[in-house]
């Protein structure tokens, strides 16, 4: 286990840890997983897997961002997890798992854990499953 609290995700690279990892595990807050996910994958072996903790309110723009940093609006949550699933895809770590948090954010925003293999053994999330899981 290789922790890198403190690290500056967008620093992120092998001198950091050494070896390539088996999984890498994000919960990052006040950055979009679009601008440290990269990093992230460079650090995991090929067949290694990416589970990261989605905060939408981190992944809307500024200007979206509803009362208090909390984001009550499915639809908001269901344009963050389409962008970062077409996202995922083109990094070539698809999404193959999506679940609601279930714990909520500080604040009671409603937060999703993804997963990402390097080989995909599984089918991979099209964003139906995602609109159906946010029931819209």
């Amino acid at each position: 286990v290789v922790s890198l609290d403190r690290k500056n995700a967008r620093d992120l690279s092998l001198t950091d840890i050494k070896e390539l990892v088996d999984l890498v595990v994000i919960d990052a807050s006040f950055i979009s997983l679009r601008i440290i996910i990269p990093p992230a994958i460079n650090l995991l072996k090929p067949e290694g897997d990416l589970i990261a903790l989605v905060k939408p309110q981190f992944e809307v723009g500024k200007e979206q961002v509803e009362n208090k940093g909390i984001i009550k609006n499915p639809k908001k949550h269901l344009e963050v997890l389409i962008r970062l699933n077409s996202f995922m895809k083109k990094q070539g770590w698809p999404i193959t798992n999506i679940v609601p948090s279930p714990i909520t954010g500080q604040k009671g925003n409603r937060e999703f854990l993804i997963h990402c293999p390097g080989k995909v053994n599984s089918k991979i999330i099209e964003d139906d499953h995602i609109r159906n899981m946010i029931n819209i």
